[in-house]
């Protein structure tokens, strides 16, 4: 299935052969595809597995679960296919010394910190399955003031579930790290068809 734009007019539509869903009344027409809450069988479009929309922040000084969600076995099955994870969010204004970090079961994939006085800060991050049954190389872009770039090769086995989660940290208490929203996406090798 090919995903299609077609513009006629003041009208648009949107669709990729799927169920769809109207949005909005009167000119312009939006027809957006439904978004699938886990991926089925032979659906090659990529599909998004969790969504956060409720913020969340840290507790104390230790590391805080922000967002979590366990990858169900199998998920990623073949050579290619990837997971993304984007979460955004923000720091307090202070300078206390705060961290954000991203893991793929006990692998840390991004991570981001200092001692950042009331900035927003962004994870992009990508997993990609390098052999069947078994992750291979993750690479994330971290934003605050600057960018930070990691590139780190989880070895999970992709034949169990696997925890995928968003931490926050502060050295020196509750509430300097807050998680805005966030979602992870499953992808199929070789890209969109």
């Amino acid at each position: 299935m090919r995903r299609m734009i077609l513009a006629l007019g003041l009208a648009c539509v949107v669709g990729t052969g799927l169920q769809a869903q109207m949005v909005g009344t009167g000119a312009p027409v939006v027809v957006v595809p439904s978004l699938p809450t886990s991926c089925p069988s032979g659906y090659n479009l990529g599909c998004v597995l969790e969504t956060w929309t409720t913020p969340a922040s840290n507790v104390g000084t230790t590391e805080t679960t922000l967002a979590t969600y366990t990858l169900p076995a199998n998920t990623l099955s073949a050579l290619g296919q990837k997971l993304h994870l984007v979460a955004w969010g923000s720091f307090a204004a202070n300078a206390d010394s705060k961290t954000i970090a991203s893991y793929f079961g006990a692998t840390k994939i991004s991570t981001y910190g200092g001692s950042f006085n009331g900035i927003a800060w962004r994870i992009d991050a990508t997993v990609q399955v390098a052999a069947s049954g078994q992750s291979g190389t993750a690479m994330s872009l971290t934003n605050g003031n600057t960018p930070a770039i990691l590139t780190s090769s989880p070895a999970e086995t992709l034949t169990g579930t696997v925890v995928v989660k968003v931490t926050g940290t502060s050295g020196t208490g509750s509430g300097d790290v807050t998680l805005d929203g966030a979602y992870l996406e499953w992808l199929p090798a070789g890209g969109l068809n």
